[in-house]
């Protein structure tokens, strides 16, 4: 990663915990990148019964 080249920071947090479970950086936005993330948090953890929130900033 260059300086001042954008990232994008995908995370999932356990919100009653308060306790990350799973991170990601990413260079290109798109959905490519945040299906990794999924696919990558579905192998870790359980997630059948998870909720889902998009927080997202940017141009």
């Amino acid at each position: 990663m260059a300086e001042g080249e954008d990232v994008w920071l995908y995370a999932a947090i356990d919100t009653e915990s308060k306790v990350v479970l799973h991170t990601r950086l990413s260079l290109p936005p798109g959905t490519k990148p945040a299906t990794q993330f999924l696919r990558d948090l579905k192998e870790k953890l359980r997630v059948c019964d998870a909720e889902f929130s998009s927080m997202g900033w940017g141009i």
